[in-house]
């Protein structure tokens, strides 16, 4: 019995649906022509899509554009705003158009977005190419495909923008697909029950190649249905007799032919509509529980207190956000979107909104470093993350990254070190004796307990020679008052930027000159490809991580700005000296008891409201136990009557009580409560014991009592 092993691997990294999704490195023979899907998202339908030739983005060239579709002969351009994809034909391939292209959206007043990929053009036979890359298949049917390779690697079968089936087996788009490599140079793709959703963009994966395939499944052909009779006929002869030659061929009406068609339609839609209703009776069920759930626990909670009105309806609101980030090498964009559920009694209506929010991890997005030196990365994160575990991921694929230092396990490793301010609420990573090995992504993530853990990814690129920008120290001091300059190398000819990282984002200077934080920034180019950065004035809140910025490389630097020594100044005289250390202490104590005030004042900010607060909340508690109830009108009430007795003299020895209980009704007219607990009434008379020898007890010397037991009624 064969054994089939299920996998599925998914590569979405984060939670989301990135901007866009391509390819990342095809081959196609020399002459030939290949198709490159551009999966976008549904934001950008309308905009102007194109393709980019270049190894730089901020050089590459247009090659062809949707507002321009018939502009070249050598590429081609087309648009499905349906499906949210459109794709770039790249025609009669020859050897000066191998190289990186870029996969475009034209963004109105703000940057493009965009996805790259290579192509490699060869001369013989392709590393990895397919007979056709357009192929058509029935609903309910199954169709395979060929990928033929040269190179090694992993075999994949993957949908564009989504997930990848390796091994034997698994499901896509609940298609049954089954891999079979076990013939040389080709591996053969069977997707069987085939389905309307089944169409799309999939790749042949073998190693880092890729082979974009698309499928596209519609319904059967219609058949015209035969009634067939058969004669028989009689022969003397010993041939062989022909039934053949007596069929009567009856086809269906054309009524006939309609109704087949209309039950096949109706048939398509059974399972999706089923699914529907399915949903919107599970939704409703949950809506209607979540809010009788609700009213019971508010109506526990406070029995006594009347009844809110809220206007016409009452209104329950959940709010609901995901987090989108991009696919690197491409433009992050960090989008909050929130899902608004507004239900009343007759009603439920879904909106979606876009939140300008506050994201959750922000660092850099591509560094370089001269091989054998160290680097150190920062990772602002959230106020809601100071507690949980930070660590460094390795790895292009957010989903196949590997550890490479924690901060519950800070000395694991020599190669990574890492810290955590969480004063501050960022982590640092440092990057010690890089390597060629080094030059790849990297996450800055935050361990979420009982959920996904959150990521943002930089790229690190290790130079043999000089990086393409640099600077001499990444740990810069200033003085409070003072003026700072910080110089950067860099070797590319971009506009060069300084700005402050920040959790919202960067605040940036890209002129030549502005101000950070009430800090006057000036930028001066010199020749040589040297700048500078003077920040002039400085004060406390100008410490932080800053960011040199020339085109798409960044340079992270931290300023520390401390407060200026005091210092003694001498004089040629003893006296005149004396008096200026006296002038000095006296200025160094003032200094002192300055530093001490806010500090202070804080203090006793803080005292005052614990104490506010304590008195409060002790004052409420003793309002809420004297408000609360402390007697029960409708439970019983017993009174117990004393009298005096007088005592025999064999009853002297002893010391004796006597309690007559009797039950009566209590009339409305005798209830002098307004609570509902039981009351008793004690008397207590000691009587003390002779020890040496017993006299006649008196009339006083004996109770007796009578007790009555009344019941309380309303």
């Amino acid at each position: 019995m064969a054994c089939h092993i299920n996998f599925l691997l998914i590569l979405t990294g984060l939670t989301g649906i990135y901007s866009i999704t391509t390819v990342s490195k095809v081959t196609v023979k020399k002459g030939d022509s290949i198709t490159v899907p551009c999966l976008y998202d549904s934001k950008y339908i309308n905009n102007v899509k194109y393709l980019c030739k270049g190894y730089s983005w901020s050089s590459c060239s247009y090659a062809v554009r949707t507002d321009q579709p018939h502009s070249s002969r050598k590429f081609s351009i087309s648009d499905d705003k349906i499906k949210r994809i459109f794709t770039v034909t790249i025609k009669d391939a020859r050897d000066k158009d191998t190289g990186y292209y870029w996969c475009a959206v034209e963004i109105n007043d703000g940057s493009d977005i965009r996805e790259y990929f290579h192509l490699s053009v060869n001369r013989g036979t392709p590393s990895l190419y397919v007979a056709h890359q357009q192929n058509t298949g029935f609903n309910g049917g199954r169709i395979t495909i060929s990928c033929h390779y040269s190179n090694s690697g992993d075999v994949k079968w993957c949908r564009l923008g989504t997930s990848c089936v390796i091994v034997s087996s698994g499901n896509l788009a609940r298609t049954t697909v089954t891999i079979d490599s076990r013939a040389h140079s080709v591996f053969t793709v069977t997707m069987s029950n085939l389905r309307t959703e089944s169409s799309g963009w999939y790749l042949c994966v073998k190693g880092d190649l890729q082979m974009p395939v698309h499928l596209t499944v519609t319904e059967k052909p219609s058949t015209t249905t035969h009634t067939t009779t058969c004669l028989t006929t009689l022969s003397d002869t010993p041939d062989p007799v022909n039934f053949t030659s007596g069929i009567v061929n009856k086809a269906l009406t054309t009524a006939q032919f309609q109704h087949h068609i209309v039950s096949v339609d109706l048939s398509s839609f059974i399972i999706p509509l089923s699914l529907l209703i399915v949903s919107v009776t599970v939704a409703i069920f949950i809506w209607f529980m979540m809010k009788k759930h609700k009213k019971t626990k508010a109506a526990a909670a406070a029995p006594s207190m009347p009844e809110r009105s809220y206007g016409e309806s009452d209104e329950d609101v959940i709010y609901s956000s995901v987090v989108i980030t991009t696919h690197p090498n491409s433009q992050r964009v960090n989008i909050k979107i929130a899902l608004i559920i507004i239900t009343n009694e007759d009603t439920v209506v879904y909106k979606f909104a876009h939140v300008a929010g506050i994201y959750s991890i922000t660092t850099v997005s591509k560094v370089t470093v001269k091989k054998g030196d160290s680097i150190t990365i920062p990772c602002l994160y959230d106020s809601k993350y100071i507690n949980h575990v930070k660590y460094l991921c390795k790895g292009y694929y957010w989903s196949s990254c590997s550890y490479a230092v924690r901060t519950d396990q800070p000395h694991s490793s020599r190669k990574f070190s890492i810290s955590d301010d969480k004063m501050k609420r960022i982590f640092t990573v440092t990057i010690k004796d890089a390597r060629d090995e080094d030059t790849v992504y990297y996450w800055c993530a935050v361990e979420i307990n009982g959920g996904s853990d959150i990521g943002e990814y930089f790229h690190l690129s290790v130079n043999r020679d000089t990086p393409s920008l640099y600077v001499d120290h990444q740990e810069s001091t200033g003085f409070n008052g003072d003026n700072i300059t910080i110089y950067f190398h860099d070797s590319n000819s971009e506009k060069i930027e300084w700005c402050k990282l920040r959790l919202q984002g960067k605040s940036c200077v890209t002129g030549s000159s502005g101000s950070i934080d009430s800090t006057q920034v000036i930028i001066h180019v010199k020749a040589h490809s040297v700048s500078t950065v003077t920040m002039i004035n400085l004060t406390m809140a100008s410490s932080g991580w800053y960011l040199c910025v020339k085109g798409n490389l960044q340079m992270p630097v931290h300023l520390t700005v401390t407060e200026k020594p005091s210092t003694t100044i001498l004089s040629p005289t003893t006296a005149h000296s004396e008096e200026k250390a006296i002038n000095t202490l006296k200025h160094s104590s003032t200094v002192d008891i300055k530093i001490l005030v806010i500090p202070l004042a804080l203090l006793i900010f803080i005292v005052m409201v614990t104490v506010f607060t304590w008195y409060k909340l002790k004052k409420h508690k003793q309002s809420k136990l004297e408000s609360s109830p402390t007697l029960k009108v409708e439970d019983e009430v017993i009174y117990c009557d004393v009298k005096h007795k007088s005592q025999t003299p064999e009853q002297a020895g002893q010391d004796v009580i006597y309690c007559n209980v009797g039950n009566a009704r209590e009339t409305p007219g005798q209830i002098s409560f307004d609570t509902d607990v039981d009351v008793m009434y004690s008397s207590v008379v000691t009587v003390r014991q002779q020890t040496v020898k017993r006299v006649d007890a008196r009339d006083q010397d004996v109770t007796y009592s009578t007790m009555t037991r009344r019941q309380q009624h309303i």
